[in-house]
């Protein structure tokens, strides 16, 4: 399946900002503690800091319970850290960022609306003008290779085909920032696969910056610029590993290279002790 360049693609104010901006999101010194009422409060993060450049791809990896996910929710402004500060696109995160695009673990579409409907809600919530709206959903549908699934319900789609819709529906509005919430994790790994290659020709058409959370070492190495490893609980940073594979890369046969390989090593050398 090839990919065109999205037409809403801005090619003058977000991007200039996106080329201006030294980092989309800083991370300085963060803490998230956390005091639930049935038993002790404890340390989810800990002294948590790096960046993730204008158009850079960075995955967050590290065991079960380190904070992959609370840092995600920060990033989106649902959750405030306890200590330290954190800023997307050269503002500091007070309250749900609506400027970023947040995909999950779970699709999340609405039951009762179709695929149309489910990638134009943005749109809608957003005040675009129906035939802007109809334009952008059939561009996306297409890019996303879900035509002919249109009129179709969320029950009705494989789980491939409702990650596609939920990856459409957070692209269509072009968020300058994208977070990734183990996105293919319960997908099986053929699938999985194939959505990889997806979202990495659509971010090659126009690059973005995106925090990507994931257990998976391969897919970190697969999709990344860097790999941020965290610790064990109360998670912090233990390495930023650069990821030096040349893009762009097919994702079918990038495993065979001996340099992923040898990433894969560092990273594992560093993740085991953490598990």
């Amino acid at each position: 399946m090839s990919f065109a360049q999205p037409t809403n693609a801005p090619d003058t104010a977000s991007a200039r900002r996106r080329e201006s901006m030294e980092a989309s999101i800083r991370i300085v010194d963060v803490e998230q503690r956390f005091a639930p009422t049935n038993r002790p409060a404890f340390n989810a993060l800990e002294a948590v800091n790096f960046e993730i450049g204008p158009t850079e791809f960075c995955s967050i990896v590290g065991p079960s319970g380190c904070g992959k996910s609370t840092v995600l929710n920060m990033v989106a402004g649902f959750l405030q850290p306890t200590a330290g500060r954190i800023e997307a696109l050269g503002k500091p995160v007070t309250k749900v960022n609506t400027e970023l695009g947040y995909v999950t673990q779970d699709s999340n579409l609405l039951p009762w609306l179709t695929t149309a409907k489910n990638i134009e809600l943005p749109l809608k919530i957003r005040g675009y003008a129906k035939p802007e709206r109809e334009r952008l959903v059939a561009e996306w549908i297409e890019l996303v290779g879900l035509e002919g699934f249109e009129n179709s319900y969320p029950h009705q789609l494989s789980g491939g085909m409702q990650k596609r819709c939920a990856i459409a529906r957070t692209l269509v509005y072009d968020p300058e920032v994208l977070l990734l919430d183990e996105p293919f994790g319960a997908l099986d790994a053929i699938t999985k696969t194939v959505l990889q290659g997806v979202l990495l020709d659509l971010w090659s058409t126009k690059p973005r910056s995106v925090l990507f959370v994931t257990h998976d070492l391969n897919e970190a190495i697969t999709l990344s610029d860097k790999v941020v490893v965290m610790t064990k609980r109360p998670g912090t940073v233990k390495a930023i590993v650069p990821i030096d594979l040349p893009r762009p890369r097919n994702v079918y046969e990038i495993g065979s290279d001996p340099r992923f390989a040898e990433l894969h090593h560092g990273l594992w050398s560093l993740f085991k002790s953490e598990i």
